[in-house]
């Protein structure tokens, strides 16, 4: 029993380190050699080498892969944005079609066409606040300084009344998604 008690010991002090071969008990030395407790050890120091390294890589593998997800995340984002700007942009020209149907309607109306107007006008605002709720917003132009990055000019002409530069008529309205500018505004700049 004592003997089993002594190896216990001997192998408590090789796993804490406290003990080389050098200043190993006598009774230990029948236990295991000097050459095999050295080679035990090399073998524990290559191994911890070996750990250390796994871990490293690990710790590398999971860096990357949480660089890849945050990669996807804004990718799928920019496709998104990029999915939204393409279907606007599709529906910009409803939108300018109802402004037209609105801008020439005729002066009189009888109370059943109204009915059907106030329908049409209900439809035209559900489209624009929808489109408006997605980051669509009006490029501001009429009475406004002629900026090429969000104006297109049609043309220059002499206009009394405005300052040279001046946006003088909207042709068309201009809009941007988020800070960009999906559709510059069509104008008409005084010289």
């Amino acid at each position: 029993m004592t003997d089993e008690k002594e190896q216990v010991e001997v192998v408590e002090q090789q796993e804490s380190g406290t003990e080389t071969a050098a200043n190993l008990p006598a009774e230990a030395e029948n236990v295991v050699s000097r050459e095999e407790y050295d080679e035990l050890l090399q073998e524990l120091e290559e191994a911890n080498g070996t750990a250390e390294d796994l871990k490293n890589k690990w710790l590398r593998a999971v860096a990357d892969l949480q660089n890849a997800k945050k990669r996807y995340e804004r990718e799928r984002s920019e496709w998104i944005r990029m999915a939204n700007e393409s279907l606007i942009l599709k529906l910009l020209p409803i939108l300018d079609d109802f402004e037209m149907a609105f801008a020439n309607l005729p002066s009189e109306t009888d109370e059943h066409e109204e009915t059907w107007l106030e329908g049409f006008r209900l439809i035209y605002k559900k489209l624009a606040a929808l489109l408006e709720s997605e980051g669509l917003k009006v490029v501001p132009a009429e009475g406004e300084a002629f900026d090429h990055n969000l104006h297109e000019a049609v043309s220059y002409e002499p206009a009394e009344g405005f300052s040279e530069g001046e946006i003088i008529a909207e042709l068309r309205k201009g809009y941007m998604l988020g800070d960009k500018v999906i559709r510059p505004t069509l104008v008409r700049v005084a010289q």
